[in-house]
């Protein structure tokens, strides 16, 4: 038996952890009179990350993330940050037996995982069945207080046989597990074997062999999109006989997969499965996924928004998901008739700009005009948008709305302009019209003013008393010649008075 007997981590020549896995009896445990410890394997795990484990010149396989390490380049983990390296090396049961295998460590920086979850502890103990492998990794947490040369206490890889009456491996056992991914798992029944093999972070082997319960297979967190999503578990239920699939993932369509093409959908991985060694009679499917939380909020959605497709004869069907666990990952449950190629994709909002009008079309220099526009939300999931309103195809305002899903709203602004010319207007790509500013503003008639017609009521300056005599009217046509006489006779009178008043004075 190979087993792990040390474990080094360095931070940037500031920090240094060396895990030490002590070789011999101590370093896997057994339970008296059981020989399952020496069926137990260790090995480099033959995924990228493999490269950090390798035997050393003791032929003990050495687990070593530090810049010392001959087979990769870099300077370890960063300091002051979570690292997460899965799939580092296997543990594999090559008895005949099924074996209950877990880590013991106390590291308070350094944790084993194993199907995305700790692996430390009796109770997080995982059942490897025979000749089944389990992928281990690391998550190791470093400080700016971690002090250099630091050496962890030793920890123990443990195995015993499973046996009905002792504990249960979370992930198999009949209730809601605590593994994360919310799957309600069955123990196997007696002759039932499962295999799971991971040739690559993005691509799984199942092997089921005499199922005839309902099975749970852990897929150790394969990656569709990259960490940032990951297949956890499928369950479904089996009928007896070899249960055989590939699966697969990535972030876009691959290997004859048809995109999603649905509306008001964003897909975020595509997961592959190979169903030509699936029974038809197998059903009853359940598929868990998780998504990155900090994922989630770099594309600017929420846990709700996240759903799961499933490939059928007439194209891609959205199934019924659910969060069944909430934390730095968002957990997933979708529910579906059969085992088949998935999506795992985004509801998106969809607000557009249904209408936009100008409501004020002439005004004068600095005068405002108001320019209104109509906008749903046709997603599937609320929403917040912000349209640019442009003059003349330049960006001068925003407007921002939050819709519900299916609903509208009507907003307005108040735009004004300093020069005269005619102003083309558009909101959200959508053409308003055109405002035309004058240096004056428009005349609401630009014909002769209008005469009150029969039974028009009167003006309010006009004097309505039947009692007070109408003014004199003119004619003017005849009053011309009168002044013209009256000019002259009053000539005529001041010139006999000048003449009369000189003869009254003179001597």
């Amino acid at each position: 038996m190979r087993s792990t007997t040390k474990l080094l981590l360095t931070g940037l020549a500031t920090i240094t952890l060396a895990l030490a896995l002590l070789q011999g009896t101590g370093a896997v445990e057994l339970t008296e009179g059981d020989d399952i410890g020496q069926s137990i394997v260790l090995e480099p795990h033959p995924g990228p990350n493999g490269q950090y484990a390798y035997y050393d010149e003791n032929d003990e396989l050495a687990v070593d993330l530090s810049a010392s390490n001959p087979n990769v380049a870099g300077d370890g983990p960063n300091d002051d940050a979570v690292t997460g390296v899965p799939e580092v090396f296997t543990v594999t049961n090559e008895g005949d037996s099924t074996a209950r295998v877990w880590i013991e460590s106390g590291h308070p920086l350094a944790t084993f995982t194993a199907r995305g979850e700790p692996v430390e502890g009796a109770d997080q103990a995982v059942h490897l069945a025979p000749n089944e492998s389990l992928a281990v990794g690391l998550r190791v947490v470093t400080t700016d207080e971690v002090l250099p040369d630091v050496v962890v206490d030793s920890f123990e890889v443990n195995a015993v046989v499973a046996d009905d009456g002792g504990e249960r491996d979370p992930g198999t056992e009949p209730r809601d597990s605590d593994d994360g991914d919310g799957s309600a798992a069955v123990e196997p029944s007696d002759g039932t074997t499962t295999t799971v093999t991971s040739p690559a972070p993005n691509r799984r082997g199942v092997t089921v062999l005499g199922g005839d319960d309902r099975v749970s297979v852990g897929l150790d967190g394969m990656h569709v999109a990259g960490a940032n999503v990951t297949l956890d578990r499928v369950a479904f239920a089996a009928t007896g006989s070899v249960v055989e699939f590939d699966a697969a993932g990535q972030p876009g369509p691959f290997g004859g997969l048809p995109g999603l093409g649905a509306d008001h959908v964003r897909a975020d991985g595509y997961v592959q499965l190979d169903r030509e060694r699936v029974p038809d009679a197998v059903g009853d499917a359940t598929v868990y996924v998780s998504v990155d939380r900090d994922y989630l909020d770099w594309r600017g959605a929420h846990p709700e928004d996240v759903t799961v497709f499933r490939l059928g004869s007439d194209g891609w069907t959205e199934l019924e998901t659910e969060v069944v666990k909430r934390g730095e990952r968002v957990h997933y449950a979708a529910n579906a008739s059969r085992l088949s190629s998935v999506v795992v994709a985004t509801r998106l909002p969809a607000i557009e700009v249904t209408d936009a009008r100008v409501e004020t079309a002439h005004v004068a220099p600095g005068e405002a005009a108001t320019v209104t526009a109509e906008l749903t939300n046709a997603g599937r999931v609320d929403g917040e948008r912000t349209v640019p309103v442009t003059v003349d195809g330049e960006h001068v305002r925003s407007l921002t709305v939050e819709l519900l899903a299916n609903e509208s709203t009507t907003v307005s602004e108040r735009l004004s302009f300093d020069e005269p010319g005619e102003y083309e207007l558009a909101v959200g790509g959508v053409d308003a019209g055109t405002v035309v500013v004058t240096a004056e503003s428009p005349a609401t008639n630009d014909g002769p003013p209008e005469q009150d017609g029969p039974g028009t009521p009167a003006s309010d300056d006009e004097d309505s008393d039947p009692a007070r005599p109408s003014p004199p009217q003119v004619d003017t046509d005849a009053a011309e010649p009168a002044l013209a006489v009256l000019a002259v006779v009053i000539g005529a009178t001041l010139l006999v008075a000048v003449v009369l008043g000189r003869r009254l004075v003179t001597p």
